[in-house]
């Protein structure tokens, strides 16, 4: 008869739990699927407030988002990825100089994301996509449907056009206010 080896890593036993390698159950927060895409690990949390409180970093904030206008936001287009909500219960908005491609950001501010992102008909031109800035001139800042940050041009408003500016949003914001890029 052939052994097997004991495991030395978290085996699933159900969503958000797992068995450790010492026999105890433990929860976890589940970053898969929409209805755990609200979950920010506490590390990404402390990140961002680092990066919105970074005094190197020349940008415009906003004040914070209420709880009340995130909820709103929340309800209203429920692919925004975590950690941009967290990011607006730090800065409810923003502009400024950014150190990549396009060089300068405007974030819509938080009350007004889900009413811009209807007025621009960012769900008939780009399914799946969720509007949330633009670069200041013709182009829009947009989450894709796998969570890159993309910027598309207002007209024509085509996924085909998608340039891909960040991984992430917090990999966005750790370009904000970080200059312009050298072309």
């Amino acid at each position: 008869m052939r052994s097997v080896p004991a495991r030395t890593h978290d085996a699933p036993l159900a969503r958000g739990v797992v068995r450790s390698a010492r026999g105890g159950r433990r929860r976890v927060a589940s970053f898969c699927g929409p209805s755990n895409q609200r979950k920010i690990a506490p590390i990404v949390r402390m990140i961002l407030q680092d990066l919105v409180r970074d005094p190197g970093a020349l940008w415009d904030r906003e004040p914070p988002a209420s709880p009340e206008t995130l909820a709103v936001l929340a309800a209203a287009l429920p692919a925004l990825p975590a950690d941009y909500l967290a990011f607006l219960a730090l800065s409810g908005g923003g502009t400024g100089d950014l150190g990549v491609y396009p060089g300068y950001f405007s974030l819509w501010p938080a009350s007004e994301v889900a009413s811009l992102h209807a007025a621009y008909e960012v769900p008939a031109y780009l399914p799946g996509y969720t509007g949330f800035g633009s670069n200041g001139g013709g182009e829009l800042l947009a989450f894709a449907p796998d969570g890159r940050v993309v910027l598309v041009p207002f007209v024509p408003m085509d996924a085909a056009d998608a340039i891909d500016v960040a991984p992430t949003f917090t990999d966005l914001v750790r370009a904000f206010g970080r200059g312009v890029p050298a072309t």
